[in-house]
């Protein structure tokens, strides 16, 4: 069983990852979940000046987060029509809500299984250089989210479904 530092690394890498292909997708939207992780793939390479090593075992995580991410679309689709299967129903029930919640943990857990081994595989193959660059920018989204969280417009937290007074 990893030790409690590596499952530390491994859940802020996977949550690294996450949030740069959110932070990627918010650049070039409209594209394909393709296109999105090759400017992800491309940006990581960069900033961390990975050698050819360390760029093929982050091409085998991006095509691991590639083919999960093409079951995700219809995942989505079919919580969303629950929910409205849900919320067309005379009241909701903690048990249904908690069948919900498991779905999606359930599917949380097996995208994470297929990504977490060329995660650690990636991660291994860093240097310490690298990896404190890692680390700083955790450090830094950490920060952002105690101040309030992200947002595509810098500076402003957005709330789109409030009403306008």
């Amino acid at each position: 069983m990893f030790g409690l530092r590596k499952r530390t690394w491994i859940i802020g890498g996977v949550v690294a990852t996450l949030i740069a292909t959110g932070a990627v997708a918010s650049r070039i939207h409209g594209r394909s979940v393709e296109d999105r992780v090759d400017f992800a793939t491309y940006m990581i390479t960069r900033k961390l000046e990975l050698n050819d090593s360390q760029e093929a075992s982050l091409d085998k995580l991006a095509a691991s987060w590639v083919a999960s991410a093409g079951t995700m679309k219809s995942f989505r689709k079919s919580m969303i029509d629950e929910v409205k299967n849900l919320a067309s129903g005379e009241d909701l029930s903690v048990e249904q809500l908690n069948a919900l919640r498991d779905k999606v943990k359930a599917e949380i857990d097996r995208r994470t299984n297929q990504l977490v081994p060329e995660l650690v595989a990636f991660y291994n193959g860093l240097d310490q250089n690298q990896r404190a660059r890692i680390t700083s920018r955790l450090d830094k989204m950490s920060e952002r989210m105690e101040k309030g969280g992200f947002s595509h417009r810098r500076g402003r937290r957005h709330h789109h479904w409030q009403e306008s007074d």
